[in-house]
């Protein structure tokens, strides 16, 4: 069960995300991630680690760090098709089309 604190941390980032703000949005998720981390949640949100990878990759470009993020979360949680189409618009922010189009397709 999502810890209310981390929970309202990663709304606010994806009204961030929507608005444009893609470092605050990162932010967020990280706040979000950290406190889960604080809690000793046992089975984290994949979803707070997803969008902070496409975060960052929008922030800062597809870092190898902002796609182990969202490597890692579709790995983990892969029935979530958000988490599959967020590592394939990381994809496509580092110029790996043939992996983007992968992920696009599952």
């Amino acid at each position: 069960m999502p810890i209310f604190s981390a929970e309202n941390a990663f709304r606010r980032g994806l009204e961030e995300l929507v608005d444009g703000r893609a470092v605050a949005a990162a932010e967020s998720f990280q706040t979000a991630i950290l406190i889960e981390v604080q809690q000793g949640v046992r089975r984290p949100q994949m979803r707070y680690l997803s969008y902070y990878g496409l975060a960052r990759a929008q922030a800062h470009g597809a870092t190898p760090q902002a796609i182990q993020a969202c490597e890692t979360a579709a790995r983990r949680d892969f029935f979530n098709p958000d988490l599959l189409l967020n590592l394939a618009k990381v994809y496509l922010l580092a110029g790996k089309m043939t992996k983007a189009l992968v992920h696009f397709d599952r």
